[in-house]
């Protein structure tokens, strides 16, 4: 008797999908993420985060947390490099794994 087994898509690449999704849609697959009221950026800037300082007017809105929490910044790019307790489970490997994947 053979058993069925279901194959689950690796935990990082599942990681990496919904960190992609958070910083480019605001709506995914019916799931409002505006909630929060941050910003939504492009492909293009996301993959490129680190060169954020040469970008003509860019802006990026602060955000709420689910405790209840505020993130704001003075610095536009630091968008991309402050951790909130929400996305503690982000990686440095992510940002190159997101460039790959999304």
């Amino acid at each position: 008797m053979h058993t069925l087994t279901r194959t689950r898509p690796p935990p990082l690449l599942v990681q990496v999908g919904v960190f992609c999704s958070w910083f480019m849609f605001d709506n995914f697959m019916g799931i409002d993420l505006s909630k929060d009221g941050h910003s939504v950026v492009t492909f293009q800037q996301l993959t490129n985060w680190q060169t954020c300082s040469a970008w003509d007017g860019f802006q990026a809105s602060g955000y709420s947390t689910a405790n209840g929490g505020f993130v704001s910044f003075d610095n536009p790019c630091d968008y991309f490099t402050v951790r909130p307790i929400r996305r503690r489970s982000a990686r440095p490997g992510q940002w190159w794994c997101c460039s790959c994947l999304c």
